[in-house]
């Protein structure tokens, strides 16, 4: 591929937009044994289109759910094997696991919170309960009571 850089005047494979560089690596596939296709873990166009959405999503700024970040970080990894980039697949996987480990930390937190809220729901529920039950029986009491004093004024006219 050192022909294809030189051929565009990029002075290293990162100096290449991954939009540009999938498109390239597209037009290429015949570079590669079906082995090292097969070791990217899904088809080679499908990979190469998530890689470029890696550039779309972070130069628009779009969020990235908790699944498409780690889709992002296995294809970026498949794409240093494919590339025989010895060192960055390494890097990635470690990477892809820092980042599970605090996603499942994130869903756990979110979990726990989720618990007491729903705790908390339904302790207030009770409570409302108690309050609505209370207010009926102040009510109930209030107008025996007024019909009592009726009653009683009735009874003195």
């Amino acid at each position: 591929m050192q022909g294809v850089l030189e051929q565009n005047g990029w002075n290293c494979a990162e100096s290449v937009e991954l939009n540009v560089g999938t498109g390239v690596l597209r037009s290429r596939e015949n570079l590669f044994t079906e082995g090292e296709i097969g070791d990217i873990g899904k088809p080679f166009g499908e990979s190469l289109s998530s890689i470029a959405s890696i550039r779309y999503t972070a130069v628009n700024r779009q969020r990235a759910t908790a699944s498409s970040l780690e889709r992002f970080l296995q294809d970026a990894e498949g794409l240093f094997r494919l590339l025989r980039n010895e060192s960055m697949p390494l890097k990635m996987a470690q990477l892809r696991r820092t980042t599970q480990f605090s996603i499942g930390e994130i869903k756990r937190n979110k979990d726990l919170l989720g618990a007491k809220i729903t705790a908390t729901q339904r302790e207030y529920t009770f409570k409302k309960a108690e309050l609505d039950r209370m207010e009926s029986a102040a009510i109930t009491e209030m107008i025996l009571e007024d019909s009592e004093y009726q009653r009683l004024v009735g009874e003195r006219l």
